[in-house]
């Protein structure tokens, strides 16, 4: 609309200035002296010129006013892409309650209607892309909340065999019997070291560790 205006001016004017000399030239043999004609052919042109110069000054402010908007909205855009979403996905993946409506970044602030316009849709998929990372770390979270849950209780199960195991080995006393329940003990311990494994790639901490140094001949056991 705004670079519309300056253009019709610049036509009407120069429509203006066309007729006034067609009427001069043709009245020229009838009514109006030549010097009469000269003067008006004269004012028409001017008239043109100043109208062409002020359409090109408005088109040459409007042209820069819009630049300058755009490029505004394209900065605002850039830093929330580079720098605030990736900052808000690593707070949301380290467990932080987020207000996502006060995370979001204030609207560029530009004022003619088509960058508005422009400006009101990145704002729209900003929030949408934050809404979508919010979501997204709360499934993971819920997922990984339920390994480690499957993970724990296989564990205290696998607890429980290991000390009944143990409690055979001090019992047995008959060889064969005690290398029967050695490959039972090894396979326990190595499905207790994948239910830790699991836990730990879930995010959380295994309730079995040492407080103080494991001796080098438990280590290789």
């Amino acid at each position: 609309v705004i670079i519309a205006v300056p253009v019709l001016a610049a036509v009407a004017m120069w429509a203006f200035a066309g007729v006034t000399i067609s009427d001069a030239i043709a009245n020229h043999g009838q009514t109006a002296q030549h010097g009469t004609v000269l003067v008006r052919i004269a004012l028409a042109d001017a008239v043109g010129l100043v109208a062409t110069i002020i359409a090109a000054i408005a088109m040459a402010w409007f042209a820069r006013r819009l630049f300058n908007e755009v490029s505004t909205v394209e900065a605002t855009a850039r830093r929330f892409a580079d720098q605030q979403f990736p900052a808000l996905v690593e707070r949301l993946r380290r467990g932080e309650d987020l207000d996502l409506e006060d995370e979001l970044p204030a609207p560029a602030p530009v004022k003619t209607t088509e960058v508005v316009r422009v400006a009101v849709a990145v704002a729209s998929i900003q929030q949408t892309a934050l809404t979508a990372a919010a979501t997204e770390t709360s499934l993971r979270t819920g997922i990984s909340q339920v390994f480690v849950s499957l993970a724990r209780r296989s564990l205290s199960l696998l607890q429980r065999q290991l000390r009944l195991i143990d409690d055979l080995e001090e019992k047995a006393t008959h060889p064969a019997a005690l290398a029967d329940l050695f490959p039972l003990d090894h396979l326990t311990t190595r499905m207790r070291r994948h239910a830790e494994g699991l836990i730990i790639l879930s995010g959380s901490v295994p309730g079995r560790g040492w407080t103080s140094p494991v001796p080098v001949i438990d280590v290789v056991r």
